[in-house]
């Protein structure tokens, strides 16, 4: 399982990002306070339905904005799955494949990617112990 392409709207500091990515390795790289940490953030909350630095939606968005998502497509056994996750000032909204998820942990509960993006998680924490 790989992620294919990832869209960010207003998370963070990015207005609007789209990217796609080979079935190989992928490396950020770029100067200090460009935006990596917000795109790693991005993908820990399409795949948790929630922030990894972050407990407020408010600071989530991006200033001046009402709203913002990430939505991903994940390639598994020859197939696509799309995620997305809506974060509004007040709540999160869960999608899996269109349809609406009843509870966040649903998302969170998929096997294979949260191995996945639990890497992210320990590459972005110790990228930022390194920057101390």
């Amino acid at each position: 399982m790989f992620l294919k392409s990832v869209k960010i709207y207003n998370i963070r500091n990015i207005s609007q990002l789209e990217l796609s990515f080979p079935a190989a390795l992928t490396i950020l790289i770029g100067q200090n306070a460009q935006g990596k940490t917000n795109i790693l953030e991005s993908l820990f909350l399409l795949s948790h339905a929630r922030s990894f630095r972050e407990a407020h939606n408010e600071h989530l968005i991006k200033s001046g904005e009402d709203y913002g998502f990430v939505e991903g497509t994940l390639s598994m056994q020859g197939r696509d799955i799309l995620l997305r996750v809506v974060i509004q000032k007040g709540s999160r909204i869960a999608f899996l494949n269109g349809k609406r998820c009843s509870r966040l942990s649903e998302l969170a509960a998929m096997p294979s990617k949260t191995v996945i993006f639990s890497e992210v998680y320990r590459i972005t924490s110790i990228s930022q112990a390194l920057s101390q």
